[in-house]
């Protein structure tokens, strides 16, 4: 559906990106992943504890003009999808190589799969893709599908969530495994404009029109694809849940790099001072906005779980868990909500200074309430 024309010419246009992905196919690899009984993702050993920075490489044009930097890059590479095989011509072992796409092509691109190399697999993937992986160090890790495959039975294991591509599921797994210092390598999302290839390599797989598109704060214009553009989005939300928690850098000079900034995007301490600076005006809009980034600063120190935050949604038969993180009083004058939330049906947990928890053990209907820096029960659902 057209929508009336910006001040830089064209049209704005809402594009809708449909999935291909047949769910019986589905359903029947992660059968098939199961029966072969390989060693789990969540099973590596000090999960969670990964340092330093980590590159996430995707297979963009940009990356042509990025070897050499990603040569000398000062920590872990994980190679996304189909740029595998590219990396390893070009002499560059990444310690891990994660693989999304279900579709039997994707085997083509790891013919000189590496036994240096971790391989985290999607269990969805093609049998062909396992079988190119044979005798290769394989991690399986699960989709998060939500409601979209209702018959998907993962026996209970955990679930990956993120978005529609290999990097912005690198992302979340590279999280679990402990990166805060994230560095984009070929994360274009465009074609170059001196030439019509899709990647840094030959590809051959494009199965969109391409349509054009211009950043709207630079007036830089772009070719790129719906898919592509939907990925934009996608990152743009991953961006803002994050709430600076990550140092993220895009390097390359592609749609990405252009509608975020080339270096490093603003991160939490920038973007809570902001925040408050938008709250002193008067902007409460943007004032609170920034003001979420407050939870980017607190560091480790706060063994939060990793669940979602609750955003208002019905909260019949969820356990919710809330987390102090302001001073005594302002969590004294929170406690009033407690039984608001316990009668919209949901189980209530609570974590608190310890020397507010006789204060908080008054209020009957919460279930449990402990000290901030303990461990929490499972399961929790949502946070806040």
């Amino acid at each position: 559906m057209e929508t009336p024309n910006n001040p830089l010419g064209g049209r704005r246009v809402n594009i809708v990106v449909k999935s291909t992905i047949d769910p019986d196919v589905v359903v029947a690899q992660v059968e098939a992943c199961f029966a072969r009984n390989l060693p789990r993702f969540q099973d590596m050993p000090d999960l969670g504890k990964a340092t330093g920075p980590v590159a996430l490489v995707a297979g963009g044009p940009s990356l042509n003009g990025e070897l050499e930097n990603l040569a000398d890059f000062p920590g872990a590479i994980i190679a996304c999808g189909s740029v595998h095989d590219y990396l390893i011509n070009n002499g560059i072992i990444p310690e891990y190589a994660v693989m999304l796409d279900p579709d039997k092509v994707m085997a083509d691109f790891v013919k000189h799969a590496h036994l240096d190399v971790c391989y985290i697999v999607a269990s969805h993937s093609h049998p062909a893709m396992f079988d190119a992986l044979e005798g290769m160090n394989v991690r399986i890790w699960h989709v998060l599908y939500s409601n979209l495959i209702a018959n998907i039975n993962l026996r209970g294991e955990p679930e990956i969530g993120g978005g529609d591509g290999a990097i912005l599921r690198a992302w979340p797994l590279a999280a679990v495994m402990g990166f805060r210092d994230i560095h984009f390598y070929g994360f274009d999302l465009s074609f170059p404009s001196e030439c019509e290839s899709q990647h840094a390599y030959d590809y051959g797989l494009l199965k969109e029109e391409p349509v054009g598109v211009i950043v709207e704060h630079t007036g830089e214009r772009f070719i790129t694809t719906p898919g592509w553009v939907n990925q934009l989005n996608e990152f743009s939300r991953m961006l803002a849940m994050t709430r600076g928690q990550f140092e993220i850098t895009i390097h390359g000079d592609g749609l990405v790099a252009a509608t975020y900034c080339k270096g490093k995007s603003p991160g939490a301490e920038e973007r809570f001072a902001e925040g408050v600076k938008a709250l002193l005006r008067g902007d409460l809009k943007e004032g609170f906005a920034g003001y979420e980034y407050r939870q980017g600063l607190r560091g480790r120190g706060v063994p939060l779980p990793a669940v979602k935050e609750w955003q208002g949604e019905p909260l019949v038969g969820k356990t919710l868990l809330l987390h102090g993180e302001q001073g005594h009083g302002d969590m004294i004058m929170m406690l009033r909500y407690v039984p608001i939330l316990v009668g919209c049906g949901a189980k209530v947990l609570m974590a608190i200074h310890a020397g507010l928890r006789p204060i908080a053990a008054r209020i009957q209907l919460a279930v449990s309430v402990w000290d901030d820096y303990g461990e929490y029960p499972s399961p929790v659902t949502h946070q806040a």
